[in-house]
């Protein structure tokens, strides 16, 4: 499992973006602090959090706990058991594998929803070769890994 304080401002602007009564899938949620700080800041309908990491998804419903959250389901399986989520947003928040779950993100999410493919790359072009044929709504520049490569998240609307 990974947590950086260092995404602190990223994980606020996808915050902000969130619409009232929408369905957020986190499909890589870790111990949750994408998908706790969604289900009890925003209005959204529920969250889907999920993790592979059994230790991860247990710090997760411990996180939700303290939180005294309601709306969030939990999970603890391979993002790629998801079948028809239905999500209006999806997060792919795992930079090093997002491209291995693209296919997945777009099964489970709806028409005219969003996903938030996070990726490691030396700049926009290349982040935004990742997912050539899909519609890139914003690329922002969210960290560094090393000298010269970067964090970014390319928000994908599907249409």
């Amino acid at each position: 499992m990974f947590f950086t304080p260092r995404l602190g401002n990223e994980r606020l602007r996808i915050l902000n973006l969130i619409k009232k009564d929408e369905i957020v899938a986190d499909l890589f949620a870790g111990a949750g602090p994408f998908a706790v700080l969604i289900a009890k800041k925003s209005q959204c309908k529920k969250v889907i959090a999920n993790d592979i990491n059994k230790d991860a998804v247990k710090l997760l419903k411990e996180n939700a706990e303290l939180n005294k959250i309601k709306n969030m389901e939990i999970y603890n399986k391979d993002a790629k058991e998801f079948k028809g989520l239905k999500a209006d947003r999806i997060i792919m928040n795992i930079p090093k594998f997002s491209e291995k779950f693209i296919g997945t993100a777009l099964k489970n999410v709806k028409k005219k929803g969003t996903i938030h493919y996070y990726t490691f790359s030396r700049d926009e072009k290349e982040a935004r070769g990742q997912v050539k044929g899909l519609k890139v709504k914003k690329i922002t520049r969210c960290g560094d890994l090393s000298p010269g490569i970067y964090r970014y998240c390319v928000d994908i609307r599907i249409s």
